[in-house]
């Protein structure tokens, strides 16, 4: 047929007539080449006819019934690495890995046939879904370059940014998706998108193939990363967890699956899902409170991290008064303001954080215009408050130098760093509230390692004034000056209320290095505070400066059997000895604990050729 003589009304009845023959009823009157010939000749009078953007199979009403060829199964779900690793044990060998978000939105089935988009269709039972195509024609692409019978499987998804502005409206962004795309008559799609993540009928063989050939296809994807091995994925794992802000969706896990199709199929199917892949699923204990303040901490990079203060909520069988806002920039994505209704989450049985805002309270948080650690002034960049001090405070050295100044050993900087990052050390008091079972839950804390870690802070809680002085990291108040206030002062009630002129008139200080040391000893007044909560200050005034141990040093290593240590350095000191820091040349005697462990000091001691005795020796020597 010549379809150069019609006109457009002719030609648009065509088009629907042979639109319908070819896709709805299977059953083509014409070839291929003619029915392009139509469309095109259609196109040449009016390339903006309504018809032209029906094209394809008449779409079912809204809820049909429609059977998936493939069943979209569920994931099976593991909560910690170790479930993690014992999965990827079961997997066939030489096998890799693909990692994406698991969305939290509703899964959905696109079919294209020969490139137009032929149906879409919810998860339903996982056998049999409703047709929503006519809900999701217009978030999708409704026509690809892969031929023959393809389905695209995926998420349909409000992003965040999109529900913070109709959050009045909906309970959640997953709610709000289920109810707009199964609506019969509004056909409004509200800013739902939808992520790509599975191709299936196409000549690809991994995930990796699937997920570019999707991107190709104009299709948005989630963030994804590709394994060779297990190392990493816990890692990657808390990576994403940490960075849930960036996303703009919800996520509630990862998912891991075999990346070669061979190797997933061969590791077959359950009735409820796929063997070859599994959902690390983001755990905690969910509650909610009210939100009273917000402080500052210094991070070890010198970044100002915003800290809840909120009414105490028990949450995995802890009570929870502090939980975290990981940065500056969730102050205003999430309206923080005082006095806020929160839901608050502990995943993973540590570090709590502010899940969402409920109702709004009455004050603004306002950011830092300087250092709560130094008073240099602050910086905004992105989304962080940092400190313009160039990291001279950051939380991390600051411990460091306290946990050195007080004795503490076996925690170094990198330890320090990592228990930061896990929400565990907020400042230096919080040593003293280190839990085993928490500690034991980080990669590479044996048992042994959180009782020794534990064992030494606990030590330094009896500590003479001086170390203490110290630890604080005032400037000009080191090891020297700190000895010398104790020696004056002798308590920590009077060095507190000194004036400059009082410190001047000790030999070697001058007005300059009073006036830092008084200034530094009100600043961190609160600090000094709360540490008192946890240490007791050796009193000097009552300690003997003559005795049978006059200018005798010792140092205790191993576990003590008849006296704690802090009981057998006091009795030392009552006697005129002195407790050494470390085991060198100077140290008249390293006594064993009689329980044994004595740990590197003993074969420093030997080396030495340092008067070792046994806990028993001691006793005697006292007695």
């Amino acid at each position: 047929m010549n379809y150069q003589n019609l006109n457009v009304s002719e030609l648009t009845e065509l088009v629907k007539k042979h639109n319908h023959l070819y896709w709805d009823l299977n059953s083509p009157a014409i070839t291929d080449y003619e029915y392009d010939a139509l469309i095109n000749a259609l196109k040449d009078l009016d390339p903006n006819a309504e018809v032209l953007n029906h094209l394809g199979p008449t779409f079912s009403e809204i809820g049909v019934e429609v059977k998936h060829n493939q069943p979209m199964l569920s994931l099976d779900k593991c909560y910690d690495e170790e479930t993690l690793l014992k999965w990827t044990a079961k997997n066939p060998l030489n096998s890799t890995w693909i990692m994406m978000p698991k969305i939290d939105g509703m899964a959905c089935s696109l079919i294209y046939k020969d490139g137009l988009l032929n149906r879409a269709a919810t998860r339903g039972t996982g056998e049999i879904g409703e047709d929503i195509t006519l809900n999701v024609v217009n978030i999708v692409p409704k026509q690809i370059k892969l031929h023959g019978e393809i389905e695209i499987r995926g998420e349909l998804y409000m992003p965040i940014s999109v529900f913070n502005m109709q959050s009045e409206v909906f309970a959640n962004a997953r709610n709000a998706v289920a109810g707009i795309i199964k609506r019969k008559e509004d056909r409004t799609d509200c800013g739902i998108k939808f992520l790509a993540y599975d191709l299936i009928g196409s000549s690809k063989e991994t995930m990796v193939e699937k997920l570019e050939s999707l991107s190709l296809e104009g299709f948005n994807i989630p963030y994804w990363r590709h394994f060779k091995d297990t190392f990493f994925m816990q890692t990657e794992y808390e990576q994403v967890l940490a960075k849930r802000d960036y996303f703009d969706y919800e996520m509630d896990g990862i998912v891991f699956r075999i990346d070669e199709d061979e190797k997933y199929f061969e590791m077959g199917f359950t009735s409820h899902h796929p063997k070859g892949a599994i959902a690390y699923k983001f755990q905690g204990d969910y509650g909610e409170t009210y939100l009273r303040d917000v402080q500052w901490r210094i991070s070890r990079t010198g970044c100002l991290n915003p800290i809840a203060i909120v009414d105490p909520i028990k949450l995995s069988g802890a009570n929870v008064t502090k939980i975290t806002l990981h940065h500056a920039g969730m102050i205003k994505t999430r309206n923080i303001t005082i006095n806020a209704k929160v839901l608050t989450v502990r995943r993973g049985g540590v570090i709590p954080h502010l899940e969402k805002v409920l109702i709004p309270g009455d004050t603004p948080v306002l950011l830092p215009d300087s250092c709560p650690q130094c008073g240099n002034t602050t910086r905004l960049e992105g989304d962080f408050l940092y400190c313009n001090s160039n990291g001279e405070c950051s939380l991390a050295h600051r411990i460091m130098h306290f946990i050195s100044s007080m004795d503490i050993e076996g925690i170094g900087l990198t330890w320090i760093e990592k228990l930061i990052d896990e929400g565990l050390l907020n400042s230096i008091p919080d040593l003293y509230r280190l839990q085993r079972q928490e500690l034991i839950k980080l990669d590479n804390v044996s048992d042994t390692r959180a009782d020794q870690w534990l064992s030494q802070i606990s030590r330094s809680k009896n500590i003479e004034l001086s170390k203490f002085l110290t630890s604080l990291g005032i400037d000009q108040l080191g090891k020297k000056a700190s000895e010398v206030l104790e020696e004056n002062f002798k308590t920590l009630e009077k060095i507190r209320t000194l004036t400059i002129s009082e410190i001047d008139d000790i030999n070697g200080f001058g007005e300059i290095t009073a006036k830092s040391i008084i200034d530094g000893l009100n600043k961190n007044s609160n600090l000094i505070d709360e540490l008192l909560g946890f240490i007791q200050l050796k009193n000097t005034e009552f300690v003997q400066s003559t005795g049978k141990f006059n200018n005798v040093s010792f140092l205790f290593t191993g576990t003590l059997s008849i006296m704690k240590r802090a009981e057998a350095e006091s009795k030392v000191i009552s006697l005129g000895g002195n407790i050494a820091s470390g085991v060198s040349k100077s140290l008249n005697y390293l006594v064993v604990g009689d329980q044994g462990k004595p740990g590197s000091k003993l074969d420093k001691a030997k080396s030495l050729n340092v008067n070792i005795i046994s806990e028993s020796q001691f006793i005697d020597m006292i007695n």
